[in-house]
């Protein structure tokens, strides 16, 4: 259909799970895929300039962080971020971030977080569990489900949908909403040479 439609000067391959999410944008940065989606906070550590969308409580809403993608200032930074790596970012398909810890105690307070060892998602989010008192950890997130009900770990923070496809909703007693990242970015970047 895109084929037709531009006339065949454009022609996507679609490929899945041909690398980890982690290595998409090295991927394209190199040129072993000409374009590519993957989660900024999954590879915050490797470009955490990348990550503003992460600072825990920075956005309201999913409106704020999308008025903050307009801001000619935020856009010619990023221009350039990516532009000095070899990539070109096409769009931002930003989804709902990680607004739940689901626990086996309630966390109603800053106090709460205390001592938790809470699995975060990237490094804001680790930093930002680090301010509240928290032991923040990293684990793959296939384990999460059963070091919580072995006691390993305390905590997740996750959004729903990812923490039922684990199977949260079977080993974590209590969902605790907590506004500690609203956008979880999703950046769609292609190979500046091919662009």
């Amino acid at each position: 259909m895109v084929e037709e439609a531009s006339g065949g000067r454009l022609i996507i391959d679609t490929k899945i799970d041909v690398v980890p999410d982690w290595e998409t944008a090295v991927a394209v940065i190199d040129g072993r895929f000409d374009m590519g989606r993957f989660y900024v906070p999954w590879v915050s550590g490797t470009f955490p300039q990348w990550d503003y969308g992460s600072i825990p409580f920075l956005f309201d809403n999913l409106y704020d962080y999308e008025r903050a993608q307009k801001d000619p200032r935020l856009i010619a930074l990023l221009e350039k971020s990516y532009g000095e790596l070899g990539l070109v970012l096409l769009a931002d398909a930003a989804s709902a971030g990680t607004p739940v810890v689901w626990s086996n105690k309630p966390m109603g307070t800053v106090a709460s977080f205390k001592g938790m060892k809470v699995r975060g998602a990237g490094l804001m989010a680790t930093y930002g569990l680090e301010l509240v008192g928290a032991s923040p950890l990293t684990m793959p997130f296939t384990e999460i489900a059963e070091a919580m009900r072995r006691g390993t770990v305390d905590a997740m923070l996750t959004d729903t949908i990812w923490a039922m496809t684990i199977g949260m909703v079977d080993v974590a007693s209590y969902l605790n909403l907590w506004d500690f990242i609203i956008p979880f970015p999703n950046p769609i970047v292609i190979n500046k040479d091919k662009w």
